[in-house]
C-alpha cells in the first residue's frame, strides 16, 4: 500500500514548476500578441500612410503653385485647361554654386521647361520677382496672397501634405479662410493602402514619417524638400 504523503510528494514532482509555468504564460501572451499583430498589421499601416495625408477636396482656384515636380505641372495643366485656375506662380530658389556656374539649371528655369512641356501657355505664368530660401518663405507668399483675396492652391505629394497643411494652419493662426488649399498628388509608385508591399513604398512612408516626427520632437514643423522614387534610385545608385 502506498503511503499518501509519499504520493503527494510524486504529483508535486510531476507537476510544472512556478518557473515553467512562468514561462509557458510569458510564450503564450507572446504567440498571442503576435497573432493579434499579425491580423491587425495592415490597418496599423495604413493608418500611419493617413497620418501624413491631409489633402483637400479639388475645387476652383485662382492661382496654382506647384511644389513637387513634373506630375504637378501636369496637373496645373489640366486644371488650366479646364478653367479650375486661372494663373500658375512660378518661384525660384537662392543659388547654390553649381547653378551661378551654370552647371546645372536654376529652379525657375526647370519650372518654365516643365510648364511649358505640359503645354501650359506662357500668359498663364506668374513669376515671383525674389528667390526664396526656405519652402516657409514660400509658404508665406501663398499665405499673403490668400489674405489679399487671392485664391490659392498648393500641388504637391499627399505624403507631405499633412505636415504642409499643419504650417500653414500656424501661418493663418488657424483662420480657415487664410488658409491656401493643400492638393495632393498620388505616386504611381505607391499605393496608400497597401505601401508596404513595395520598396519605394516603405522607403517613402518611413522616409517621411521620420521626418515629420523629427519635427514634432524638435518643436521644428517646418516641411522639408520631398525625396522622389528617382531621388531614391540616385541614392541607391551613389552607394
Amino acid at each position: 500500500m502506498v503511503d499518501p504523503s509519499e504520493s503527494a510528494e510524486l504529483a508535486a514532482a510531476d507537476s510544472p514548476s512556478p518557473p515553467r509555468r512562468r514561462l509557458w504564460r510569458y510564450m503564450l501572451t507572446v504567440l498571442l500578441v503576435l497573432a493579434a499583430f499579425w491580423c491587425g498589421y495592415p490597418a496599423l499601416l495604413r493608418m500611419v500612410s493617413r497620418s501624413l495625408t491631409q489633402v483637400d477636396p479639388l475645387q476652383s482656384v485662382k492661382t496654382l503653385i506647384v511644389l513637387d515636380g513634373e506630375r504637378g505641372f501636369q496637373f496645373a495643366a489640366d486644371q488650366l485647361q479646364q478653367g479650375q485656375a486661372e494663373t500658375l506662380l512660378l518661384y525660384d530658389k537662392v543659388h547654390s554654386r553649381v547653378v551661378e556656374l551654370g552647371v546645372i539649371p536654376s529652379h525657375l528655369e526647370l519650372s518654365r521647361q516643365a510648364a511649358a512641356k505640359t503645354g501650359i501657355p506662357a500668359e498663364s505664368l506668374r513669376e515671383i520677382s525674389e528667390p526664396v530660401d526656405r519652402i516657409d518663405d514660400l509658404l508665406k507668399i501663398a499665405v499673403d496672397r490668400q489674405a489679399e483675396g487671392d485664391r490659392v492652391g498648393l500641388v504637391m505629394t499627399r505624403w507631405r501634405s499633412a505636415l504642409i497643411r499643419r504650417n500653414l494652419q500656424k501661418l493663418t493662426q488657424g483662420n480657415e479662410s487664410q488658409r491656401p488649399l493643400v492638393f495632393g498628388l498620388d505616386d504611381p509608385e505607391v499605393d496608400p493602402e497597401n505601401w508596404w508591399r513595395t520598396r519605394h513604398g516603405v522607403r517613402l512612408v518611413c522616409d517621411q514619417w521620420m521626418r515629420a516626427w523629427a519635427a514634432w520632437l524638435s518643436g521644428d514643423e517646418r516641411p522639408t524638400i520631398m525625396r522622389t522614387a528617382n531621388d531614391f534610385r540616385k541614392a541607391a545608385i551613389a552607394e
